[in-house]
């Protein structure tokens, strides 16, 4: 059995007022440390893996805070799921069991980082990848994203299992 998460980073660095606005609207979540000025949200429904829950939270966070939001599914660690939107729009949406689905462009320009673009595009086109969480863990690297929102979701979070670099007790529970 592969991996089975969700999560949703935000470039910010307002990390108490995503964990305000995640406590005003009833979302029960994890919200990491802010690290490199990136802010991760673990949502509990996203974590059911119904994409339209992880799409609406997506560009609900990116418009509030007016930023880029990276949303991941990882699904049985057979397919990856991603998109970026950016201010409440979508920019792009890339799933690994489409060869020619997302624009690497898109992302390496949202995350700044145009001379990683032949990286990111191998990444996301190579066709056989054994475990997605590989393929996540080299894009969330090669964008400059905290490891803490590689193979991480709610229901990893609250059975205590969590990122070594960072103690459990750092991740706000809402």
């Amino acid at each position: 059995m592969g991996n089975f998460y969700t999560n949703i980073t935000l470039k910010t660095s307002d990390r108490e007022e995503v964990i305000e606005h995640m406590r005003v609207h009833g979302r029960a979540c994890f919200v990491s440390p802010t690290s490199r000025g990136f802010t991760t949200v673990y949502d509990r429904i996203a974590d059911e893996q119904d994409l339209r829950d992880l799409e609406n939270l997506a560009l609900d966070l990116s418009s509030r805070f007016q930023c880029i939001a990276l949303a991941v599914l990882n699904h049985d660690d057979d397919i990856l799921w991603l998109a970026l939107a950016g201010n409440g729009n979508w920019l792009t949406q890339y799933q690994s069991d489409q060869i020619l689905s997302g624009s690497a462009w898109r992302l390496a320009s949202a995350f700044n980082v145009p001379g990683l673009l032949p990286l990111i595009w191998v990444s996301m086109r190579w066709p056989i990848i054994l475990f997605q969480i590989w393929r996540h863990s080299l894009i969330a690297w090669a964008l400059g994203i905290p490891g803490s929102s590689v193979g991480f979701g709610y229901r990893y979070l609250s059975r205590g299992e969590h990122p070594s670099a960072n103690d459990i007790t750092e991740f706000e529970k809402i």
